[in-house]
């Protein structure tokens, strides 16, 4: 599955300037040309947003192996 690292580096763009351009952040201020770019290779690679639910499960583990590590 294609991250933001991977959308970025083909865009040539940061990854911060993917993620706000595929959350659809108004306040940025870049081209349309790039912003239809980074939705263009977003869509060729198939990128999905993880779900809100899996970035939270996902720092609870984390959070436990810290833990688990102290």
């Amino acid at each position: 599955m294609a991250t933001l690292k991977d959308i970025a580096k083909r865009a040539g763009v940061s990854s911060a300037t993917v993620s706000r351009i595929l959350n659809q952040d108004e306040t940025l201020s870049v081209t349309p040309q790039t912003r239809e770019r980074v939705q263009e290779i977003a869509r060729e690679l198939n990128y999905k947003k993880k779900s809100y639910m899996k970035k939270i499960m996902w720092k609870k583990e984390l959070n436990k192996f810290i833990a688990l590590m102290i």
